[in-house]
């Protein structure tokens, strides 16, 4: 799960800015939960935000829900996140995460894919391929994990699982239950957003 750690653009009006500005930093997380979505809340009800910022706010009291474990709280601010700032392309792939969780496999697929129609990054291609995998739609998931071989980052992933290399065209019909699983190399939650590279394909 990928959690923004940008400052929120607080309204330069607004009083008590160095207030604002730990109520920014609770709403980050990384504590207790219960404490970072009351702060959200707050912001969020502040009326001070700009919409990129109240998108944010939205973004990290859903990060701090799934922490918690309450995944239909963090299903809707993700969703409010994304109907705010158009393009926010890790509220779809985290609410993509959470319904691949659920076992909501059609419907993880299709907010991976929104992610990806806004940046073919390597996490959101690596997740709708594993997905695939498990639908067993092997042709889609050999696509997507081969375009994402091509552009994995160059250095480790910080995730719990060491990394496994993507799979060649013979492979992948060969992956085992415990194979696909080694592959979820990006549901570990991130307290950062991943470094990344673009990722550019060349035709033969």
């Amino acid at each position: 799960m990928r959690r923004l750690a940008f400052a929120l653009t607080i309204c330069a009006a607004c009083s008590g800015y160095a207030a604002a500005a730990a109520e920014q930093t609770r709403c980050e997380g990384g504590g207790d939960p219960q404490i970072a979505i009351a702060a959200c809340t707050r912001l969020i009800e502040s009326g001070t935000l700009n919409n990129e910022a109240l998108a944010v706010a939205f973004f990290n009291r859903a990060a701090n829900h799934q922490d918690k474990g309450d995944l239909p709280s963090a299903l809707v601010d993700y969703e409010k996140a994304a109907r705010i700032k158009p393009g926010f392309a890790d509220a779809h792939y985290n609410r993509g995460i959470i319904l691949d969780e659920m076992g909501e496999l059609s419907k993880a697929v299709a907010e991976y894919t929104k992610a990806i129609d806004i940046e073919r990054d390597y996490a959101f291609l690596t997740n709708r391929g594993t997905a695939y995998l498990s639908l067993r739609d092997f042709d889609r998931a050999i696509a997507d994990l081969t375009e994402a071989s091509a552009c994995a980052p160059p250095t480790p992933v910080p995730t719990s699982a060491a990394a496994t290399p993507m799979p060649t065209r013979g492979m992948s019909m060969l992956l085992s239950a415990t194979s696909r699983r080694q592959l979820l190399l990006l549901r570990t939650r991130h307290r950062a957003r991943l470094t990344r590279r673009a990722c550019i394909t060349h035709k033969a």
